[in-house]
């Protein structure tokens, strides 16, 4: 079994303790040119193009490799031995967020890039891991990436109040800059887990 880092917004931390994030998608780089053949071993997990020896192994492992989450975070105080040493953006209360500003400590959120292992409080098992593209995702699979499902009540109705739609927008709003919007529907992995 092996430990690898895994970068989520603070709104995906908050779906994956609450218990709504039980899947992620990441994209494949290089992207593959045609459909991949995926093959999982004690190894890993790897895909090859048809006719072609070529194997891409999966950066986040294989079934049963753990992931450690990177948030956004503050060291509260070095080598504190109070309770709480460090503070989270995704689940601080906006009012207590004030309060700190207020009593003149030195703040700054870190970014989730560089936090290191005993910083992290969430810690994931893949439980499943394959290959497909993003617009392939079920209205399940949306749900399991701990989008959240429009309220009608409160927002005007609209032909697209599904899971599938919210992740479309969540997709797009992180990847589209980089070239892997919805639209392009680039291969990507899948990653299934459970948290520990």
């Amino acid at each position: 079994m092996k430990e690898r880092p895994i970068i989520f917004s603070s709104e995906m931390v908050r779906a994956t303790l609450e218990g709504r994030k039980m899947q992620t998608r990441r994209v494949i780089k290089p992207q593959p040119a045609i459909k991949p053949r995926v093959f999982k071993n004690e190894d890993g997990v790897f895909y090859s193009l048809m006719d072609k020896c070529v194997y891409q192994k999966s950066p986040f492992g294989t079934i049963g490799d753990r992931l450690w989450v990177r948030e956004t975070w503050f060291e509260w105080v070095k080598n504190n031995s109070e309770q709480l040493p460090y503070l989270y953006k995704a689940t601080i209360p906006s009012d207590d967020l004030e309060i700190l500003r207020q009593s003149g400590h030195a703040f700054k959120w870190k970014p989730s890039l560089f936090m290191p292992r005993w910083a992290s409080r969430i810690s994931l098992e893949i439980i499943n891991i394959r290959v497909e593209r993003v617009q392939e995702i079920t209205e399940r699979d949306a749900r399991d990436e701990g989008v959240e499902h429009p309220n009608i009540a409160v927002s005007p109705p609209s032909t697209y109040s599904d899971y599938k739609h919210n992740f479309k927008l969540l997709w797009d709003s992180i990847n589209a800059k980089r070239g892997y919007g919805w639209d392009a529907n680039p291969w990507v992995w899948v990653i299934e887990f459970k948290k520990l």
